[in-house]
C-alpha cells in the first residue's frame, strides 16, 4: 500500500511558523496548485490545497519560502480526530507535507523579499568521444 503525493504550485499566502505546547515546530500553509487541463470556458482551475509541515520541514517553509514561491512537495495523507462536542468525534484528513523543494526561493533586497529562480541545470554537452563513432 501506498499513501504518498507530489504537487507543484504557489504558496498563496505567507507561512508564518508555530509551535506546539510541547514545542514542536509546525507550519500550516496553502498551495495553489493548477490544474493540468482547461475547464468549458477553456481556462485553467486552481485547487487550493492545505496542508501541515513539521520540525525542520515548517522551519525551511518559513525561513525561504513567502507569498507566491514555487514548490514542489511530497508527503502523505494522515486522519486526525477531535472532539467537536460531548461525546461527538470529527475525522478530517491532514495533507502533511514531507519533503519540499524549492523552485523559487525569497531573497532579502534592502528588507523586501523579492523572488530569485533557482537555475535548473542543463542536461551535459556530449563530449568529443560521444560524437564520434568508435572504429
Amino acid at each position: 500500500m501506498l499513501n504518498q503525493f507530489t504537487l507543484i504550485g504557489r504558496i498563496a499566502r505567507q507561512p508564518s511558523l508555530q509551535t506546539t505546547r510541547e514545542g514542536i515546530s509546525y507550519t500550516r500553509f496553502t498551495l495553489a496548485v493548477r490544474r493540468h487541463f482547461k475547464n468549458q470556458a477553456g481556462q485553467y482551475d486552481t485547487d487550493f490545497v492545505q496542508l501541515i509541515s513539521w520540525n525542520k520541514v515548517a522551519e525551511r517553509i518559513a525561513d525561504f519560502c513567502s507569498k507566491g514561491s514555487l514548490v514542489s512537495v511530497n508527503g502523505r495523507i494522515q486522519m486526525r480526530s477531535f472532539e467537536v462536542e460531548k461525546e461527538k468525534r470529527l475525522t478530517v484528513p491532514d495533507v502533511v507535507a514531507e519533503n519540499v523543494t524549492f523552485l523559487q526561493m525569497k531573497k532579502m533586497t534592502d528588507g523586501t523579499p523579492s523572488h530569485e529562480k533557482v537555475p535548473i541545470p542543463s542536461p551535459p554537452l556530449p563530449s568529443s568521444e560521444e560524437e564520434s563513432p568508435s572504429n
